[in-house]
């Protein structure tokens, strides 16, 4: 095997040129994309979200509700998401039309994770303990 090496070398050294090898063509694997499985949006993922990014805002709007009448009492939250996460109908009811109103603002601009396909949530919320 050393000949061989140097047997080329000396070729190249003198102008020849070494000879050919045949050459097998690599195929090269097409660009693969990850495949990613729709993201599964559960119900506790929903509620963590709204009580750990969602709750300030609707304490924002109980302390402005109770500056002019006092509220208490149980409030529910029903809401859609579609699938870009987006939440598309909001309902707050159970206490005064303006403190829904004001619910319903503030949970129109949630965001969630994409689920694979729309979904709806209830969530009971107790005003007095915000």
């Amino acid at each position: 095997m050393f000949r061989r090496c140097v047997l080329l070398v000396a070729m190249a050294a003198c102008g020849h040129a070494a000879p050919a090898r045949p050459t097998v063509p690599v195929a090269t694997p097409p660009l693969m994309r990850p495949v990613t499985a729709p993201s599964i949006l559960t119900a506790h993922d929903v509620l963590a979200a709204v009580t750990t990014r969602y709750l300030p805002g609707l304490r924002r709007c109980y302390e402005q509700q109770i500056r002019r009448a006092r509220v208490r009492g149980r409030l529910t939250l029903a809401f859609t998401i579609d699938e870009r996460g987006q939440v598309t109908e909001a309902s707050a009811r159970g206490l005064t039309p303006k403190l829904g109103v004001c619910i319903e603002r503030k949970m129109i601009a949630w965001k969630f994770a994409a689920p694979a396909a729309e979904a709806s949530f209830r969530i009971p919320v107790r005003l007095d303990a915000l």
